[in-house]
């Protein structure tokens, strides 16, 4: 290749690499790939560029997949690869920061440290700076996610110092090498003015803000500007109320600044400390407006994909300024506009899932989307609505420790809302209990640790149910709507005043993920009821009875029942199309720290993971039953995501699933489902079955349940009695913990 190809494929390159850089920042994960695919076919030029290549599809899969492991993998893959210093110093960046953004802290420092030295072997002092900061970074992160003391914030700062330095010891020459240095300086300031803010060093985060204004100002950075703008204006705002006519000045420099770029996060920021700051001044309309216009924004957000860290930052904004408007509202009120704005927090993160033809124009806003007279309008009469809303929610138990002030100024009161919504009537209460007092510290048998005892069954009963204990014994259905930690709480469990449960009254009782998706899906599905059924005893422990559940249920739908050892999955994802109803009865295992792989184990070495039903079981299923332990927990993520196997079931196209919330006795689990199902081909809905189950198990005998038993099998009793399955009394089941601990997530009423 001569010298003008080699000058035509650099330029080539050059406007690739700046093509694809511009479209990450924009987040056109098509243009991303495009230009992707035309600089690996330069690599038949010039085959220096596949490291580039590889570089970029790091870059991919960290930016865009959020495949962070994948990403790490793919820069330390490259890093064993001959590199010139520069491509080095990259890549070393770029695999800090994929390690920042897992939380793997002191990887992620040793990573930045080894690119400042590099940067300083080679006598690049910009990549150390750069990688400086970055460790200034992750510093104020370990202390953000509670995971470092404040000393880490002192480190912070030594660390932003030595990069500052380096950059004021600079005398650039080049119009480049001018701007990278100014840019860089306004990095590092930001990050001091961010620490100093954190640590309620206010003078001198108000000093370090204003060093990045007069950078901007020079620069003539006018976006720059109005963030310094907006920056000075939240110190102000943190300062106290002497101060609030100075932040509302400095907010309202800033704010025309940002409007005119599209920078919509710094712009939503912006607009929620000026609603907070106005309710905090007394004036609640100019703060509602406010936050109207942040709701806006978030609206119009809620379709990118944003980096990892952003992603993060937007949802904690997204939760806290939802549960402002919702208290604001109430506050003044507002009611209707409160249960919207409710509603909308919810389904943020899965109006997609729950539209029939993912088509969401329309309920994009309180005004367009349910209504509470719509959701009276569209409720069964004697059914009656319990929605929740939990607002301050702390997410570290760090964060609640005596000491640690919450960084953010902006956080929401502690307050449980119940939304109790009849067909003739709608009630609004604040309740005498905190979310923070139901936040489980971690998740493993979450329900049998924490709310199965006695005393604890009568407190959550008197504290969520007995606000409105009238309306609920008037009801024969009731739909609980939870939100946050009381996605945990067992409502069919809790005790009333005389040690009753809810079904001993007769009640039929469902969950929903939210209200909008009952009302798109009024009544129950026509189609016959043929289930594709699962069975695998397993091993460590050996089952004994699912397999057999799984052929009796097969049998009473007339449908197909895939049981023992062999392979099931290819099966699964190739028939479940062509029945109405999924049921697997197998081990489960919910992973609390990855909710996403929580899995069914279908046979041996063969598991159905939560990620894969999300990505690969596609069927409009009426009902799915996880016959097995626990497969009815997830993780609470902010905004409400819940994160596990009944959640990808709903994303599949499940219209509702019934899974449990702990530990089962597989012998009451055979005989409860061949009661639900009898109740369902009865023509019953799938709630009244639930309950005509529970009531049946509980008041089964020994000698019905000895009799049940062997009708499945013979010598099926006598197994379940030799191994401690069937307590030898004259009714066995009768303790909550056999009966209660299956429950039904239903998406229509």
């Amino acid at each position: 290749m001569d010298h003008t190809d080699q000058a035509e494929v650099a330029q080539q390159r050059d406007q690739l690499l700046n093509r694809f850089f511009e479209a990450v920042h924009l987040r056109r994960l098509g243009e991303c790939q495009q230009a992707l695919a035309a600089l690996t076919a330069l690599t038949r030029h010039d085959p220096g560029l596949e490291i580039w290549c590889r570089y970029l599809s790091g870059i991919l899969a960290f930016e865009v997949e959020k495949n962070w492991e994948r990403a790490a993998a793919i820069f330390r893959g490259l890093l064993t690869e001959p590199l010139t210093p520069a491509m080095c110093g990259r890549i070393t960046l770029a695999l800090g920061r994929t390690l920042e953004v897992q939380g793997q802290w002191a990887e992620a420092i040793e990573t930045f440290t080894q690119a400042v030295n590099q940067a300083e072997a080679q006598a690049d002092p910009y990549t150390a700076a750069k990688a400086l900061n970055e460790i200034a970074i992750v510093c104020y992160r370990q202390f953000e996610k509670g995971d470092e003391s404040q000393s880490t914030l002192d480190d912070g700062i030594v660390y932003a110092r030595r990069a500052l330095l380096i950059l004021e010891s600079e005398t650039p020459e080049t119009p480049d090498e001018v701007e990278t240095n100014l840019q860089l300086r306004c990095h590092v300031w930001t990050s001091l003015g961010l620490i100093h803010r954190c640590l309620r060093n206010y003078a001198e985060a108000l000093r370090c803000y204003q060093a990045d204004l007069t950078i901007c100002e020079q620069r003539a950075d006018q976006l720059g500007i109005g963030v310094s703008h907006a920056n000075i204006g939240e110190v102000y705002h943190r300062m106290g109320e002497p101060y609030w006519p100075d932040a509302l000045s400095q907010y309202e420099k800033a704010l025309p600044l940002i409007a005119e770029f599209d920078a919509s996060l710094e712009l939503l920021e912006l607009r929620c400390n000026l609603a907070h700051l106005h309710h905090e001044m007394g004036h609640p309309h100019e703060a509602l407006n406010a936050y109207r216009h942040a709701v806006q924004i978030m609206r119009d957000l809620r379709s990118l994909q944003p980096s990892a860290d952003v992603q993060k930052s937007f949802m904690a904004t997204l939760a806290e300024t939802y549960a402002h408007i919702v208290l604001l509202c109430l506050e003044l009120g507002e009611i209707e506009a409160a249960f919207a704005y409710c509603e909308e927090a919810r389904t943020q993160q899965f109006l997609v899932e729950f539209s029939d033809d993912g088509d969401l124009t329309g309920i994009n806003s309180p005004k367009q989307s349910i209504s509470l007279q719509e959701v009276q309008a569209t409720l069964p009469e004697e059914s009656l609505i319990l929605a929740y809303f939990t607002t301050g929610l702390l997410t570290t138990a760090a964060a609640q420790e005596e000491g640690i002030p919450h960084e953010r100024h902006r956080f929401p009161a502690a307050r449980t809302l119940l939304f109790a919504i009849s067909h003739d009537s709608v009630a609004v209460q604040t309740l005498e209990i905190s979310p923070n007092a139901l936040r489980p510290n971690y998740l493993a048998s979450v329900v049998e640790r924490h709310f199965l005892q006695p005393s604890m069954q009568r407190q959550l009963y008197d504290r969520l149910l007995r606000p409105q204990e009238d309306a609920i014994r008037h009801a024969q259905k009731l739909i609980i709507v939870p939100h946050g930690p009381l996605h945990y709480i067992p409502f069919r469990f809790l005790l009333d005043s005389a040690q009753e449960s809810l079904p001993v009254h007769g009640i039929h009782l469902s969950y929903a993920a939210a209200v909008t998706p009952l009302t798109r899906r009024v009544g129950r599905s026509t189609r016959p009821p043929s289930a594709l059924v699962l069975g695998y005893n397993g091993t460590e422990p050996l089952l004994h009875f699912t397999e057999a559940e799984a052929h009796a249920i097969a049998v009473q739908t007339g449908g197909l029942a895939l049981i023992g050892d062999g392979p099931k999955l290819e099966r699964l994802f190739d028939q479940v199309a062509h029945h109405s109803i999924l049921h697997i009865a197998c081990h489960g295992e919910f992973v609390d720290d990855d909710p996403l792989q929580s899995f069914l184990a279908l046979a041996p070495n063969e598991r159905l993971v939560a990620q894969d039903v999300m990505t690969r079981l596609q069927a409009r299923l009426d009902l799915v039953t996880l016959s097995a332990c626990e497969s009815g927990l997830g993780r609470v993520r902010r905004g409400d995501e819940v994160e596990g196997l009944v959640r990808a079931f709903f994303q599949a196209g499940a219209s509702a699933v019934l899974a449990s919330l702990w530990q089962v006795n597989e012998v009451a689990t055979l005989l409860f489902m061949g009661e639900y199902y009898r109740s369902i081909l009865r023509g019953h809905d799938y709630a009244r079955s639930l309950n005509d189950a529970q009531i049946y198990l509980r008041n089964l005998t020994y000698t019905e349940a000895c009799r049940h038993l062997d009708e499945t099998g013979d010598g099926q009793a006598a197994l379940a009695i030799r191994l401690g399955l069937l307590p030898p009394q004259d009714r066995p089941f009768t303790e909550a913990r056999h009966w209660a601990a299956f429950v039904l997530f239903s998406q229509r009423y």
